[in-house]
């Protein structure tokens, strides 16, 4: 039951293009002459305009996620507060404990399992495995608060990183796949599709400085076809191989 979202994905990736926008003469004259730039412009925007509906999808999912977030917090808290006859501890050779509801000889309902390495798991427990809402607490500050499916992060959840970096959206066996919303501190964002805990497939980015780049992502970079813009203006239409032209 490990997150092995890394804690620095997109520090890469959300750093500014080198810039190599020709003059617009240039761009219209040479599209104008090679059919290659233009089935490039073509692919360019078919991605950036698929990556602008991942990235909506992305933030619509937003309010699901956060209710998904919050069913896991009351479950911690119900699992923390929880007192009475069902209420017992349980320890277990490889050195977890755990406290909480019982059904049959198995966890079941709501419990709190603390790990050897100082994990904890709080929340709901179903055939002596956390299945339902709860929250993952890691020993280094790192924490998953959403649904769990046979011990692992699947569905919906948020999880909170190192640096005040935070994933929200689908999981699916303890790694980000689907949509979400990767976000830094700063304001840098990037909205749209994850596969393996990485921004892979389309999606959008906003950096901090006002550029945005819609296009294709592979393995938390910029790589394949779309569209980067700058604050003044300023636009590149084409290919892109790990965030740069």
């Amino acid at each position: 039951m490990l997150l092995r979202i890394a804690t620095a994905v997109f520090m890469v990736a959300l750093t500014a293009v080198a810039r190599a926008t020709p003059e617009a003469d240039t761009v219209v004259e040479a599209t104008a002459l090679n059919p290659e730039i233009i089935a490039a412009v073509r692919q360019a925007r078919a991605a950036a305009s698929a990556a602008r509906e991942a990235g909506q999808a992305a933030r619509a999912n937003e309010a699901q996620v956060l209710a998904a977030a919050e069913r896991g917090r009351a479950a911690a808290r119900k699992a923390r507060a929880l007192e009475g006859p069902g209420r017992l501890r349980l320890a277990f050779p490889q050195g977890e404990r755990y406290e909480g509801e019982v059904l049959d000889g198995k966890r079941h309902g709501l419990g709190v399992l603390e790990f050897r390495d100082g994990s904890r798991y709080e929340g709901q427990w179903r055939a002596d495995q956390s299945t339902g809402a709860g929250v993952y607490f890691l020993p280094d500050g790192r924490q998953y608060q959403g649904d769990f499916v046979a011990n692992k992060a699947e569905g919906l959840g948020v999880f909170h990183l190192a640096y005040r970096h935070r994933y929200l959206g689908e999981f699916r066996k303890d790694v980000a796949a689907g949509l979400g919303m990767y976000s830094l501190p700063d304001g840098q964002v990037y909205l749209g599709q994850f596969s393996g805990d990485e921004a892979q497939g389309v999606g959008v980015y906003v950096m901090a400085g006002g550029e945005r780049y819609e296009g294709e992502t592979w393995a938390n970079q910029r790589n394949g076809y779309g569209i980067h813009t700058w604050p003044n203006g300023d636009r590149y239409e084409g290919m892109l191989k790990d965030g740069t032209m």
